[in-house]
């Protein structure tokens, strides 16, 4: 997260890309989530919208099926672009449907 906030997108993604590899298979699924937006929102600031949204259809199954919709709230407002894409554009909204229920 602090390589984010100080814009230093190719190494936070190179470090998250890690993390994801390490949790999948220990199944630490609230840290696996957590590091797919993370990395999500490194993308899209490296202008890879598609791969960002790859990442997020990954673990959209994940969300709805564990309840962790407000971890992903919480996350949110630490990734601006992130958040904003999934408000904005229709095909990140299916993946995090829950988002647009809150925002009413």
């Amino acid at each position: 997260m602090i390589l984010l906030c100080q814009q230093k997108y190719d190494q936070a993604h190179t470090c998250l890309k890690i993390s994801r590899t390490i949790c999948t298979p220990l199944a630490c699924r609230w840290e696996l989530l957590c590091a797919t937006l993370r990395l999500a929102e490194c993308l899209l600031r490296q202008q890879q919208p598609f791969e960002a949204l790859r990442h997020i259809n990954d673990i959209a199954l994940l969300i709805s099926r564990n309840e962790y919709e407000q971890t992903v709230l919480k996350e949110l407002c630490h990734l601006p672009s992130l958040e904003r894409a999934i408000r904005t554009m229709p095909q990140w909204q299916i993946c995090v449907p829950f988002l647009e229920q809150k925002q009413r």
